[in-house]
């Protein structure tokens, strides 16, 4: 029998049920807690409706099932529930996690997990002016089995967003062992490169976005010149315009991208005595470019479009 929701709880849904978070019950043997065994999605509400949750579910599933994790809900079940969260706490415009590890037991049932928490935008002036990422001192592998698929092993995307918020930035933007851009800890990147939108294919280790391919089509409707390919870092610094996509960001653009100095190439005596040496790259003009600019607008168009009511 599902629970009502106090006036300071949000409800949630677990394994069949609607219960406020006092009442929400997971074993500490469930193979999520235990191995990070699990995959998540993150969809977008604007007034009531999901942006693109068709495509997020589908690589959801898809991934639960290379993982081997058992079945779940049809998509039509998955957003009666999102809709039902919704309107129990009294949502329009909010974040949906959905979340399904594989249970207490490898081949067990899984355990499935919706919430809907209000949405908060990113402040208006990193739009305005934009924002800084550093470009990691680590590296992506090609050849992990999880490198571009969603789960809840997500230790590497936090240690990856803490090196960013120790260095004040927005993200953390990582390189392949061959220098090449791939992405960054939430989000895909995006680079204006003379006069071409280019953003990393899908051979390198990265996460194809749903709001990454959103963006694709916004410029292919809009005859943008786009391409998926790869860029050297160097290339990426040097670029006119970058700018990084996700389902919470939309399109952020980057005026600032900040990279290590290697010890022996500091010449300032004062920064030789600090343990981490940083330069900051200024993109293009140091202010959002035309093109991005332009995008962000035709992007806020197509969720609109998308997201009205029928």
């Amino acid at each position: 029998m599902d629970s009502k929701k106090n006036d300071n709880e949000l409800i949630y849904y677990l394994n069949g049920k609607f219960l406020p978070e006092s009442e929400l019950l997971i074993s500490p043997l469930d193979r999520g807690f235990l191995l990070g065994d699990g995959v998540f999605e993150t969809v977008k509400a604007i007034n009531s409706m999901l942006f693109r949750l068709p495509q997020h579910y589908e690589r959801m599933v898809s991934t639960a099932r290379f993982l081997e994790i058992g079945k779940l809900p049809a998509l039509d079940k998955v957003l009666s529930i999102a809709v039902e969260l919704l309107k129990r706490n009294n949502l329009k415009d909010a974040y949906i996690r959905i979340t399904s590890s594989s249970g207490k037991e490898e081949g067990s049932s899984p355990t499935f997990f919706v919430t809907a928490r209000p949405l908060k935008p990113y402040p208006k002036i990193l739009y305005s002016n934009g924002a800084s990422i550093i470009i990691s001192k680590y590296r992506k592998c090609e050849m992990t089995p999880a490198a571009k698929i969603k789960t809840t092993s997500y230790e590497e995307n936090l240690i990856l967003r803490r090196e960013a918020r120790h260095s004040d930035c927005l993200e953390s933007a990582v390189c392949n062992h061959e220098n090449f851009i791939c992405e960054g800890s939430f989000s895909n990147i995006f680079a204006i490169i003379d006069g071409r939108v280019v953003t990393p294919d899908r051979g390198l280790p990265i996460l194809a976005g749903v709001t990454r391919q959103a963006v694709l089509e916004t410029c292919r409707e809009n005859n943008i010149d786009v391409v998926e390919d790869r860029f050297f870092l160097d290339d990426f610094l040097s670029a006119e315009e970058v700018f990084l996509s996700s389902t919470l960001l939309d399109i952020m653009p980057v005026t600032k991208a900040l990279t290590y100095i290697e010890p022996d190439k500091v010449r300032d005596p004062a920064m030789a005595v600090k343990k981490t040496h940083l330069k900051t790259n200024v993109i293009g003009t140091g202010k959002p470019g035309p093109i991005t600019a332009k995008l962000m607008k035709l992007f806020r168009q197509k969720i609109d479009l998308e997201c009205r009511s029928k």
